[in-house]
């Protein structure tokens, strides 16, 4: 499977970003190992290219082995995804609601024939 290029990866915006430098940062690690001397390297170089929000949790947890890290990562992201899916559904939710705000109250509406309503305003 073909790696992502460059600007592939740096041109997208959204939920996946994260998740394709992730991708293109462990493809490229792997031709690099001498580069990336030890894992705890490979940790640091890893942590200081994750979102603001899931680097300051990871980071005091002093993770060293680069596999949970990224586990870790992948859960974080996973979570931040479905709480995101879970604020936009409350935020279409209430602006359901609201629209439905502006009928008329029952109280200002009166029956002039079988079936027909009208408003006595």
């Amino acid at each position: 499977m073909a790696s992502p290029s460059r600007r592939d990866v740096y041109s997208r915006r959204g939920k996946g970003k994260e998740r394709a430098m992730r991708t293109v940062f462990a493809n490229l690690a792997f031709y690099a190992e001498a580069f990336v001397p030890n894992e705890k390297e490979r940790c640091r170089r890893f942590q200081e290219g994750l979102r603001d929000s899931i680097r300051s949790v990871l980071v005091p947890m002093e993770i060293a082995d680069y596999g949970a890290l990224v586990q870790k990562a992948r859960l974080m992201e996973i979570d931040a995804e479905k709480t995101q899916r879970r604020r936009d559904f409350a935020k279409k939710r209430s602006s359901w609601s609201s629209s439905s705000s502006t009928a008329k109250p029952c109280s200002e509406i009166t029956c002039s024939r079988k079936d027909t309503f009208v408003s006595q305003n």
